[in-house]
């Protein structure tokens, strides 16, 4: 069983509207190794953003992000994970990479319920 989310998003500047769309799908499950499940996340936005992200540019550039984490354990586990996100040029919220970047993260998730 997975969950399926879309969001619609849109910013503002002084010119007008720049609209966005995420669609994120959580838990998918892949397979069962050494009796614990090994699920997948994916994320993926659109977006349209003003040219060098300038507030007062009225011409749209696209940006996008791609996002994929695979954890492997289960309800009330402490579930080790590793993600790999890549993004285009543009500011996405909770990134610090303003330029194009491509990151690989490993952690750990503690489920205490």
């Amino acid at each position: 069983m997975f969950d399926t989310l879309i969001h619609g998003m849109a910013a503002f500047n002084q010119v007008g509207l720049f609209p966005g769309v995420e669609l994120e799908v959580l838990r998918i499950g892949v397979a069962d190794v050494a009796g614990a499940p090994l699920v997948i996340d994916a994320r993926g936005s659109a977006w349209l953003q003003p040219e060098r992200l300038r507030f007062d540019s009225g011409h749209r550039v696209p940006g996008g992000l791609a996002s994929l984490r695979a954890s492997w354990g289960g309800p009330r586990t402490i579930e080790p994970y590793l993600e790999v996100e890549a993004k285009t040029r543009g500011w996405v919220a909770g990134d610090v990479y303003l330029d194009r970047n491509l990151s690989v993260r490993t952690g750990l998730i503690v489920r205490l319920l």
